[in-house]
């Protein structure tokens, strides 16, 4: 990580510096977009995808040794967020063609009558 990257973190992690965090973010958030798109291909949910990028990067800071690249970690992170997001929208197109519009279906009812596969959850 290079020496400034790895200051603004340490000063983020000890004092929760604003300006330091905030740094951090305009130094690296198009690198992180970039990435984020290019698995997404589509510009808001890339949005979100760095957006929860950068939340990660605050809640880890703290455990970040100094040994790591900080531009590689967030793309690594940024690919893992982005496989999420995927797979959560995914799921949701899936449930929601079931089930349009997320009316509850009442108690008792079979997700098997709307073409859950067996076991009775969509993947």
């Amino acid at each position: 990580m290079p020496n400034d990257d790895l200051t603004l973190l340490r000063e983020f992690a000890q004092s929760k510096s604003e300006s330091a965090f905030a740094a951090l973010v305009e130094r690296h958030v198009n690198l992180v977009y970039s990435v984020a798109l290019r698995q997404a291909r589509d510009p808001h949910l890339a949005q979100d995808i760095t957006q929860a990028v950068f939340i990660i990067l605050a809640r880890k800071a703290g455990s970040l040794d100094g040994k790591i690249v900080l531009s590689g970690w967030l793309c690594r992170v940024a690919r893992y967020a982005g496989a999420r997001a995927l797979r959560s929208e995914i799921k949701t197109s899936r449930c929601s063609r079931f089930n349009p519009g997320g009316i509850p279906l009442p108690a008792g009812f079979s997700r098997r009558a709307f073409g859950a596969p067996r076991g009775g959850q969509f993947r």
